[in-house]
């Protein structure tokens, strides 16, 4: 149900098939994905997924053609999203991130669509105290709710390993038992790739509002997940926006044609760079799926 939703999103955003139908295959096949789908008590995971993104589909649908029963549904697939855990927000890190990039609305007036969502968090948070959920005086997790000064320090240290792990076959999951020195190192290391990247995706982004959208849609899903150490695991969320990113700079610089665009002269960077992304998601992941299903059971 997650791949066909999530390839459904991208066959409705993606004008082209072929781009549409790489995205969906990078996130069937992403290896990282085995733990949520063959580890019994992280299967959860997978209902805020399916609920997020039918939630994002009817919210887009709300917006174009402005008809209530659109939004009703997406509330509905919203709380059904958050009462799956907390990765859930990563729904409306989506929806955030279509307000802000894909709507002609003009400064404020992009946000306020967001309000009865935000009700929706709100009354989420108010029952998730009152029953006793989240995490205090754990290293591992920090709940920022009760934490936020930590929350911040461990989103800053914790995110570029994220994107670190999200865009390459470097697993997160071993950082968490490194010695300290280690750990920095390798935090260091996760924002040089993260500068790499952007390089890499910067043309791309000035000139596609989609790319845009799923840029900041991984980005903004990225933040809640940070409450907890880095895992590969939780990178399922933001894995929409960056196999989006992905098959959208492999269609740019014009791997998914038969003759490239004359005009598309590619430096190494962006031909390594591209090369590399395409190897590890689109073939490499196919390998490593198996191996990381029989280490999940």
């Amino acid at each position: 149900a997650a791949v066909a939703v999530v390839a459904l999103l991208y066959r409705k955003l993606i004008p082209t098939a072929a781009t549409a139908g790489l995205a969906a295959w990078m996130f069937a096949i992403e290896d990282s994905h085995a733990m949520p789908a063959a580890w019994l008590a992280n299967r959860n995971s997978l209902l805020p997924l399916v609920f997020g993104t039918l939630a994002l589909m009817a919210h887009i649908r709300w917006q174009k053609e402005q008809r209530p029963r659109f939004l009703w549904v997406a509330l509905v697939a919203f709380m059904l999203a958050l009462s799956g855990g907390e990765a859930g927000l990563g729904a409306l890190a989506y929806i955030a991130a279509w307000q802000l990039t894909m709507t002609h609305l003009e400064g404020l007036k992009r946000l306020v669509p967001l309000a009865p969502y935000l009700v929706i968090v709100l009354a989420w948070r108010i029952l998730y105290n009152a029953m006793g959920y989240g995490a205090q005086g754990s290293g591992p997790y920090v709940d920022p709710g009760t934490e936020p000064f930590a929350f911040l320090v461990a989103m800053f240290q914790r995110a570029p390993l994220l994107v670190t792990s999200l865009f390459s076959q470097v697993p997160a999951d071993p950082w968490i038992f490194l010695p300290t020195s280690i750990q920095l190192a390798a935090v260091v290391l996760g924002y040089g790739i993260c500068l790499v990247l952007v390089r890499l995706f910067r043309p791309l982004l000035q000139e596609s509002a989609l790319a845009r959208f799923f840029g900041l849609g991984m980005v903004f899903s990225l933040v809640p997940v940070c409450a907890s150490f880095p895992m590969d695991r939780l990178g399922t969320h933001a894995g929409i926006g960056a196999f989006g990113l992905i098959a959208l700079l492999a269609q740019h610089r014009g791997f998914l044609q038969s003759t490239p665009p004359e005009q598309q002269s590619l430096g190494r960077l962006d031909r390594w760079g591209l090369s590399g992304l395409l190897l590890f998601h689109a073939v490499l992941a196919t390998a490593l799926l198996p191996g990381r299903i029989i280490q999940s059971k």
